[in-house]
């Protein structure tokens, strides 16, 4: 029994990390076809989702310095991508969102990956996808239940 949980983990583990590894490569190919650096894509990402939003929690997000984070959003702007504005409610905070070239961006990768994911499910009976879907679904469930325990992290 403990040998079948043990084989099984390594092969969720092996599984995930290759389904990542793909889904990764394909981005890069994605952003790689607009000029994109994966960083560049990964603070319009961050950007679309917050819809508005300043330099400081934009480099908080990446994890990178504010001067840093500023020439990457230089160059997104530079290419028109991004907006940067004073805001109205107080003239010291500047506020980033993303320009309508930007939205158009947003929505051509997020179709992407959607047609991606369509053609894929679609090889897959309606039967099979329901239940990998549901698996997926308690999966996720007790990976957070887990983590909020951090019963698995010790």
């Amino acid at each position: 029994m403990q040998k079948d949980l043990l084989s099984d983990e390594t092969k969720l583990l092996s599984l995930l990390h290759n389904i990542s590894k793909l889904l990764r490569s394909q981005i890069e190919k994605k952003s790689q076809k607009y000029g994109f650096t994966l960083p560049q894509l990964s603070l319009l990402k961050y950007i679309a989702e917050k819809k508005e939003t300043t330099l400081t929690h934009v480099a908080h997000h990446a994890g990178l310095s504010n001067s840093t984070t500023c020439g990457i959003l230089d160059r997104l702007e530079s290419h028109q991508f991004i907006i940067r504005e004073r805001s109205q409610h107080d003239k010291r905070m500047v506020l980033i969102k993303l320009s309508e070239l930007g939205h158009k961006l947003k929505e051509d990768l997020l179709l992407s990956k959607k047609a991606l994911l369509a053609g894929l499910l679609s090889q897959i009976e309606p039967k099979s996808r329901k239940e990998f879907i549901e698996t997926m679904e308690r999966f996720e469930y007790l990976l957070e239940q887990a983590l909020n325990k951090e019963e698995y992290l010790s």
